[in-house]
């Protein structure tokens, strides 16, 4: 490799660091994640708040220097909005500025990650709302001296750029000082490209993302971007590239260092990438890769950066890639390989003993048992092998360990005892030990000195928890938890204070089948809480306005239901509300507009008087659950709403007046119906018998006369 400029190398050292940190934020991720995760858009969005700033710095600078030299820069609009969420950045009538000479350009938007599939409209809504819209004149392609475009994450299908809906501009390539290039986009195929020869014109290129462009039009891509001489970075994640069919493979470039080639169609992979011997980070993940692991990475020897997970490589590791003395991070997970795990950390510890930071090899078929070998990999932060065969005991020698965050070997067939080593690791983050053979007993002493801890899973073994019987305070000192599962651990306690008033932000709460006694005047919790099965007494708690899942049965909470149906400032709406066997009075109140996204009501067992409120049948309830309360009266007309009624038991009760038909006629989808021990009178509807999912049926103890239909009888 001939030597470089100071420029050039310094250009080249901060792509590697920047490829290396993104490589290691995201095999830190406990299963891959899509790539608008939380945490990426937050670090991308400081990064582009720095960048922004700078070409500001620049264009007034500029600015100053025309203004000196008597020309005049005549602005008719400049328009710019922040948001909380992203960036928003209108210019207009750009032809006007004569701002030829600036030399950078960055309008990327950070807009909110993206919702699950099955979140609110109103999520989606403030999402597509984050990105940038608006005009873009077409004069941008005309500013000769631009030497960076960050045009990212955008919307394209809001955004109007002359010859640029949707097929990118040929005539990119007229920006001849060019060195970063950035037309990342949101959504799959926003852009296309028949061809990329026009990158070939920018010839002081370093730095070209493309990701989710549409490239299958693009058939000679990888003649182009390998050929490059000044490329540096290159990434074409989910371009839908596939397997080059010339058998020729092309003389690549000297020059890049960073690769990514993830999520597109390769089966194999491509013979140009061994020739890239300058490569630091290489990307191949979520392809169709076949067959062995090519024995030409070790051609690549300053690669620091490997990631094959998610394709169908099978056979075993070969030996060349285990000479590659400077790798990092290593994610194979995902694949067939077959191979004992102790020879693949054997041949690790002979190449990279001193480098590896992160080891990824999930959801494979490796067997075998962990060596002490293990515990020498002083810089190792992220160990994954869960869904393996892998057997035997955890070795103690990755107590050593104390660079360690995330550990995962659930569902392996690990067994002997819970390792006390664990309680060394100060810098541990993720452990995942469920469903594998490990027995004993656990008790805090094993989490003492855990204090960065944010998830511990170790359910489905053979384990004896011993936390009680005081609640175990160590978890004082967690800062940043998130995931708490600590049911059926023998504590016999009052439930501290400080647990709901720790300054992290929990996410899941489960403290069922204990005996943890007191009130509780308010859940901390984001998404879901369980606390069944305990003694907590007084009035029921209020609760985060994302909360959707709260469980509080078999307690002795006795307040109205009045302050947490009407008072809530809910935005997102509770999808299972189970408060069934305690102490709750008073009515039902009838205000339930605003639990639009109810689908579980559980209350039975309790002491709740009245009649049922007409706002609960406008909910899109597939249980409710009334039994064994002193309730009365006639059943509201409302009802009939609830067509995804699967489940309606309200006996146990004081209703009376005739059946509905309208049971028949609307709820076409009950399979339980439970109207026993009421006082409803008259004849059995006949259209009862249209219920076609029908299971069980119970009408007993009532009033009722009058004949059987023939479809009931046996």
């Amino acid at each position: 490799m001939g030597p470089m400029s100071s420029s050039t190398a310094e250009v080249r050292v901060k792509a590697a660091e920047d490829r290396v940190k993104a490589a290691e934020w995201k095999l830190k991720a406990d299963q891959k994640k899509p790539r608008n995760d939380a945490k990426y858009w937050s670090d991308q969005a400081e990064k582009y708040k720095t960048e922004r700033d700078l070409a500001q710095e620049t264009l007034a600078r500029k600015e100053e220097e025309l203004a000196k030299k008597g020309k005049e820069l005549k602005v008719e609009q400049r328009a710019h909005t922040l948001t909380k969420f992203g960036v928003e950045e209108k210019i207009a009538n750009a032809s006007d500025l004569r701002i030829s000479h600036v030399n950078q350009l960055h309008l990327a938007a950070a807009p909110l990650s993206a919702p699950d599939f099955d979140a609110p409209p109103a999520e989606w809504e403030a999402y597509e709302r984050s990105k940038l819209r608006g005009k873009i004149n077409p004069s941008l392609l005309e500013l000769n001296h631009l030497s960076s475009l960050d045009l990212s994450n955008k919307n394209f299908t809001s955004i109007q750029i002359q010859n640029f809906s949707g097929e990118i501009p040929h005539n990119l390539g007229n920006l001849s000082k060019l060195q970063y290039l950035d037309l990342r986009s949101n959504n799959w195929w926003d852009i296309e490209a028949t061809s990329l020869e026009w990158i070939s014109r920018l010839s002081s290129l370093h730095y070209l993302d493309l990701s989710y462009a549409d490239l299958r039009k693009a058939t000679y891509w990888l003649q182009v971007t390998f050929k490059h001489p000044s490329l540096l970075e290159l990434h074409l994640p989910a371009c839908s590239l596939e397997d080059d069919p010339s058998p020729i493979g092309v003389n690549s470039t000297k020059s890049l260092v960073v690769l990514d080639l993830s999520e597109n169609n390769f089966s194999s992979v491509p013979m140009s990438i061994f020739g890239l011997h300058g490569l630091v980070s290489i990307d191949l993940s979520g392809n169709s890769l076949e067959g062995s692991i090519p024995d030409y990475f070790r051609n690549i020897s300053f690669l620091e950066v490997h990631d094959l997970s998610g394709n169908s490589l099978n056979s075993s590791t070969p030996n060349s890639l285990f000479s590659l003395n400077h790798l990092q991070f290593l994610n194979l997970s995902g694949n067939e390989i077959y191979q004992d795990i102790s020879e693949i950390l054997l041949s690790l510890s002979r190449c990279c003993l001193d480098c590896l930071e992160s080891l990824d090899m999930a959801h494979n078929h490796l067997f075998g048992h962990l060596i002490d070998q293990l515990g020498h990999f002083k810089n190792l932060a992220h160990l994954s092998l869960a869904g393996n065969n892998i057997s035997g005991s955890i070795p103690s020698s990755i107590g050593e360990l104390s660079s360690l965050k995330f550990f995962d070997v659930s569902e392996t067939q690990l067994n002997g005892t819970f390792p006390g080593c664990f309680g060394q690791l100060e810098s541990l983050e993720t452990q995942n030990l469920g469903r594998n053979l490990l027995e004993g007993v656990v008790s805090e002493t094993h989490f003492f000195n855990l204090t960065r801890l944010k998830t511990l899973a170790s359910s489905q073994n053979r384990l004896r928890w011993q936390l009680g019987p005081k609640f175990p305070r160590w978890l004082k000192f967690q800062k940043n938890l998130s995931v708490l599962d600590i049911s059926d651990a023998g504590i016999l306690d009052i439930l501290p204070t400080w647990l709901l008033n720790l300054s992290s932000q929990f996410q899941y709460v489960n403290l069922s089948c204990n005996r943890l006694t007191g009130g509780i005047s308010y859940l901390n919790v984001k998404d879901v809480v369980d606390l069944s099965s305990n003694r907590f007494t007084g009035a029921l708690p209020r609760v985060f306005p994302t909360l959707q899942f709260l469980i509080l049965s078999n307690n002795s909470f006795s307040s109205p239901l009045f302050e947490l149906v009407c008072n809530s400032l809910r935005t997102e709406p509770i999808r299972i509300l189970a408060i069934e066997t305690n102490l709750l009075s008073g009515e039902i109140p009838d205000c339930w507009n605003r639990w639009r996204g109810l689908g579980y009501l559980n209350l039975e067992n309790n002491k709740l008087i009245g009649k049922i409120p007409p706002s609960l049948g406008h909910l899109s309830l597939f249980v409710l659950n009334l039994h064994s309360n002193d309730m009365f009266g006639e059943l509201p007309s409302t009802l009939q709403h609830s067509t995804r009624l699967i489940t309606l038991d309200l006996s146990d009760n004081h209703f009376n007046g005739s059946i509905p038909a309208w049971i028949g006629d609307k709820l076409s989808k009950l399979e339980i119906l439970i109207l026993r021990s009421n006082n409803f009178d008259g004849h059995i509807p006949q259209k009862i018998c249209q219920l076609q999912s029908l299971q069980i049926l119970d009408l007993g103890h009532n009033n009722i006369s009058g004949a059987i239909p023939n479809v009931l009888v046996i």
